[in-house]
């Protein structure tokens, strides 16, 4: 790298950008024929070459001619270096070109160096297996020498990292700063994203991206703004939509932390979604402590609302018994009635109470049993596209329960899933087609962020489907495909705790081998 500059110099009327490798002082008189030539601004910059240098200053003068007119000079027939106006006028544009160019560098340098660091971390995995082989003592010494050399290396390499990164913020900052003060709405918009990312609900973080959405952004980022407004002045719904944005990083960064403060405090001003959501954030430790009595709690408002989710949260806890003694009965009718704020919320609740009604109707829990309304239930589901829905109500054709038995049928409403690219019924049709594993991987890419949600649906208790030894052979199946660590160790679960076949200390211990020795995603 090279150094260079990029000057700002006036004579008593013109202004000239130009660019040097000579490091020019302020006012230096750069030309003998010219009396009141003088550079009143540089900007020092690092530069490959001259190639480099010249692309900077083309880009400088391509972004000054969308705002300053170029003119000849009396000394040069050279117009594209020489404006009619003040040099303070033009150094702010300048600069901020200097600025992104530095930006630009510093960023490059931080993929070089997190590509040396990757290099250095995969040498140390592999010296760290080559050190589990050595049995002498003498080659183990020196492995341990290399070893402590080539972790030294990460630590250096992390440490420029850390440097390059908190230089580029701060150039980053730099250049934020400098495109507010001229007005430029997408940086006001970052600005005040940082802001509220970093929980800073301030007036002047609704301020900056309420005045960029406003010209700048489409219509779910002014609904955002409105959000941000309303969750200003405390509304529920503002807080409440606030809560969602941090939640599944919808404009603003993901953040369960913040998700979870802005659902608890709509939730204290009445919000009934926002209570059954801050009810599955204690249920789940999501963003806050795990706390069933919470959970509980607002599972129970929720229900006193009338919200769907919240009773069937609160179904859930009067079944399992948790934070309240089991009542199988209360449970049952908690599902109806969630089932019935279903019917007019088709687009805004999920169909797992139609799925559980299903089951329980089928196995009479809580109620008398009932297959052909539990029929009915799984069609409900299946109808309005849900893969477990869809499911069950396969496995109520195919084996007639609550409705006589019709095999090409189910087979037809299986195909029409497949086709639509369902995980679920490509996972069913894969039972019968082991011979295919092309359905099997169309199943995991189907569904890559919970690639084991069709694994639980066959290893369920309270499933009529239940097949846990085609479960434990998807699991394996998984594994030798996709390499997936997460199907190794429900293997280890499985064959651990017990709960849904015989411990088996053996196979444990072997699947708990593969996961230590095998290359897993």
């Amino acid at each position: 790298m090279r150094k260079a500059v990029i000057y700002i110099s006036h004579d008593e009327r013109l202004t000239k950008v130009g660019k040097s490798f000579r490091m020019l002082p302020r006012e230096q008189r750069a030309r003998t024929d010219n009396a009141y030539y003088v550079v009143e601004h540089t900007f020092e910059v690092l530069v490959e070459d001259d190639r480099e240098l010249r692309r900077l200053e083309n880009r400088i003068h391509e972004f000054l001619r969308e705002y300053f007119t170029p003119v000849n000079h009396k000394a040069t027939t050279n117009s594209s270096e020489w404006y009619d106006s003040a040099p303070k006028a033009i150094k702010p544009f300048v600069e901020l070109k200097v600025l992104e160019h530095r930006e630009r560098q510093a960023r490059e340098e931080c993929t070089d160096i997190k590509d040396k660091l990757k290099t250095a971390d995969e040498l140390n995995k592999q010296l760290v297996v080559r050190n589990s082989e050595l049995n002498n003592q003498s080659n183990e010494c020196k492995l341990e020498t290399i070893l402590k050399t080539t972790s030294f290396t990460s630590l250096s390499l992390n440490l420029e990292l850390s440097y390059l990164l908190n230089k580029q913020c701060a150039e980053y900052r730099d250049s934020i700063n400098l495109r507010i003060g001229h007005g430029d709405v997408e940086a006001m918009f970052l600005e005040g994203k940082r802001l509220i990312n970093k929980d800073e609900l301030s007036e002047q973080a609704v301020k900056w991206i309420g005045r960029a959405s406003h010209t700048l952004f489409p219509a779910e980022v002014l609904l955002a703004t409105a959000c941000l407004e309303a969750a200003f002045f405390d509304t529920p719904y503002g807080l409440e939509s606030l809560g969602e944005s941090f939640e599944e990083g919808k404009v603003l960064d993901c953040n369960p932390m913040l998700a979870a403060k802005y659902y608890l405090k709509a939730a204290e001003l009445g919000s009934s979604n926002a209570m059954a959501k801050i009810c599955i954030f204690f249920n789940e430790g999501y963003g806050v402590e795990k706390d069933p009595a919470q959970a509980f709690l607002w599972a129970n408002k929720a229900a006193s609302a009338g919200h769907a989710k919240g009773l069937e949260m609160l179904s859930n806890y009067y079944s399992s018994g948790v934070g309240v003694e089991p009542d199988q009965e209360k449970a049952y009718q908690l599902l109806i009635e969630a089932s019935q704020v279903n019917e007019f919320c088709e687009n805004r609740i999920s169909n797992h109470v139609f799925n559980l009604l299903c089951v329980d109707t089928h196995f009479g829990k809580g109620t008398h049993v009932d297959l052909e309304q539990s029929y009915n239930w799984a069609k409900k589901s299946s109808e309005r596209g849900d893969s477990i829905g869809r499911l069950l109500h396969y496995y109520c054709l195919k084996e007639g329960y609550g409705v006589t038995a019709n095999l090409e049928q189910a087979k037809i409403h299986l195909d029409a899933w497949i086709d639509a690219g369902d995980p679920f019924a490509l996972a069913a049709r894969y039972k019968d087609h082991r011979s295919e594993p092309d359905f099997l991987l169309r199943a995991l890419e189907a569904n890559p962020d919970k690639p084991l949600n069709f694994v639980h649906f066959y290893l369920s208790k309270s499933n009529f489907a239940q097949d846990v030894a085609f479960a434990i052979i998807l699991c394996e199946d998984i594994y030798e495909f996709a390499h997936l660590k997460c199907a190794v160790e429900l293997l280890i679960d499985i064959y651990t705790d017990g709960e849904v076949t015989e411990p088996d200390a053996e196979k444990a211990a072997y699947w708990r081998s593969v996961l230590n020795s095998s290359d897993t995603n």
